[in-house]
């Protein structure tokens, strides 16, 4: 049964979590922002200790590919990658948008035709994706901003539900409301992420470590520092 350390990054929530096969052993959170790059190490090494503790080693970690906060990914994908290549184990990716649908399955809500987990990315930005009952992708990762008549044709014909930190400025900017429902509080997290992770490792879908880069869906734009003294 393969051993599966997992992590998530993407987004406000650091966490990581433990499996063997689909079963949870063992999981760590931190909810405070801005915190990746000190917990995350912490976290890891917590994880990995616990599991040497059953005599146990991991068979490969799966990464919580984004699309999400650009530091956190980074911050995320370079541990991912440095304990791959320390181990010898293999990377898989899962996008975090697939995660959401995942939590919010967990969660018991899957009256809806489709499913549309959406990510904030500022202003009226979010980063969503379109999945049906079976969590069959109907619309892969991308970047959208939204107004008031954003999903019009699909809100009108289906049943729809639009959840995660995107979802709540979707639902104040509707103009016509149509079968569509919210639920802001579903974020992406490590524990979510078993199934997916234990499938694509058995399936043989693992990233190359030399060219595997986050999901970041819109382009990345770094500003130069503002010089601290004027003169």
């Amino acid at each position: 049964m393969a051993n599966l350390l997992c992590i998530d990054t993407s987004g406000d929530i650091c966490s990581v979590a433990l499996f063997k096969g689909n079963e949870l052993l063992w999981e760590s959170i931190e909810e405070k922002e801005r915190s990746h790059a000190q917990k995350l190490p912490l976290m890891i090494r917590d994880g990995l200790a616990f599991l040497r503790s059953t005599e146990l080693e991991p068979n490969a970690v799966g990464l919580s590919a984004g699309p999400g906060s650009y530091t956190g990914l980074r911050i995320g994908c370079s541990l991912a990658k440095g304990l791959c290549l320390g181990l010898g184990i293999p990377l898989v990716s899962v996008s975090a948008l697939k995660i959401m649908w995942n939590v919010l399955m967990r969660n018991g809500k899957q009256e809806s035709e489709f499913f549309i987990p959406m990510i904030d990315a500022r202003r009226m930005d979010v980063y969503y994706s379109v999945f049906d009952q079976q969590g069959g992708i109907v619309q892969e990762d991308n970047a959208i901003i939204l107004d008031g008549t954003s999903f019009e044709d699909l809100r009108k014909k289906s049943s729809c539900i639009f959840f995660g930190s995107g979802s709540k400025k979707f639902e104040e900017a509707i103009v016509i409301p149509g079968n569509e429902s919210f639920d802001e509080q579903i974020k992406p997290v490590a524990n979510a992420m078993g199934n997916d992770v234990l499938r694509k490792y058995l399936a043989g879908e693992t990233e190359d470590l030399a060219y595997f880069e986050p999901k970041y869906v819109k382009d990345v734009f770094l500003t130069d520092p503002k010089p601290i003294f004027k003169g």
